[in-house]
């Protein structure tokens, strides 16, 4: 495990597709940095992500900020294989994924137990529900919206409920193209029905916003969580507290949202709110049928039980 920072930048920012590429032949000549390419989506719109340690970022920033490019770098930690194949629970998103929106007036719930009535953290989606897409989205089994909820299609969700998977951690919904409308077919959108107690104090890399404007919610302080760049994001769990949410679930698929809700939820005055998004955390059982189903850049951070 190692602490290494990425950062971003777009390929608009490069003055031609060509450029990045001799940017990275440069850099490994010089023997300062080891470079990915991630480009996606339509011609002339894509990210360029660099990888580097704790010494290298620093002279990769400013061969950057010699060529005019705008970047951005978040830090994270690094895992071995070793170290993610021994992990019992992770938390799971998607690293880059194209463009998917829920459309329309999102529906929800406010029967199910555990649910703030005030910000409406905890609240899941209910049908009818539609995602507006990318059509680059449909190559890829395994996708994510843009407040980061992970959908997959139908042969992952057979899998997983076939390994063990409850059927209502599921959510079908329509997805229609971005630009012409058109019907895509279906997917579904994980979100489990079972929650996780808060994480420990000692989890590193969540903040909540300083401004009081977005201060969490005053009933429940669930919502308003971030994820900080300035920091790896380092969870850690209390095993006393999920020995019955893990029992029996080791050779089957576990899926779970976090107590803890990223964004702010409804607050009085708001013309319109969406109840905040829980992070989602799987065990091994999970993470290894997702494996099977996609090649996706999956970011895998597993949790510390203690």
């Amino acid at each position: 495990m190692n602490t290494i920072a990425y950062v971003f930048t777009g390929l608009k920012d490069f003055e031609d597709r060509g450029e990045p590429e001799r940017l990275i032949r440069r850099l490994n000549a010089l023997q300062l940095i080891k470079v990915s390419v991630q480009p996606f989506g339509t011609e002339g719109f894509g990210s360029v992500t660099f990888d580097c340690d704790s010494e290298a970022v620093g002279r990769l920033h400013d061969l950057l900020d010699a060529r005019g490019i705008q970047h951005s770098t978040r830090w994270e930690t690094r895992y071995s294989n070793v170290e993610l194949d021994g992990a019992q629970l992770l938390d799971v998103s998607l690293d880059l994924a194209p463009s998917a929106d829920l459309t329309g007036d999102i529906g929800i719930s406010l029967a199910e137990p555990g649910i703030c009535p005030e910000c409406w953290s905890g609240a899941r989606v209910v049908p009818p529900a539609s995602i507006e897409i990318e059509r680059l989205a449909l190559r890829h089994p395994i996708n994510q919206t843009n407040d980061n909820r992970l959908f997959v299609d139908d042969g992952v969700r057979a899998r997983l409920i076939e390994s063990g998977a409850g059927e209502s951690d599921f959510l079908e919904v329509a997805a229609v193209a971005e630009s012409s409308r058109q019907d895509m077919g279906t997917f579904h959108i994980i979100q489990p029905l079972a929650v996780l107690p808060p994480l420990d104090v000692s989890t590193r890399g969540l903040i909540r916003s300083g401004n009081p404007q977005d201060a969490p919610c005053a009933r429940c302080s669930r919502d308003g969580f971030y994820h900080t760049p300035n920091e790896p994001f380092l969870p850690v769990l209390k095993v006393a507290n999920i020995k019955s949410l893990l029992a029996d679930s080791e050779s089957r698929p576990f899926l779970a949202r976090t107590w803890e809700c990223y964004g702010i939820g409804r607050r009085p005055g708001r013309p319109r709110s969406d109840p905040p998004v829980s992070g989602l955390v799987i065990n091994q059982a999970a993470r290894q049928v997702l494996r099977k189903c996609c090649k996706a850049r999956f970011r895998w951070t597993p949790i510390a039980l203690i």
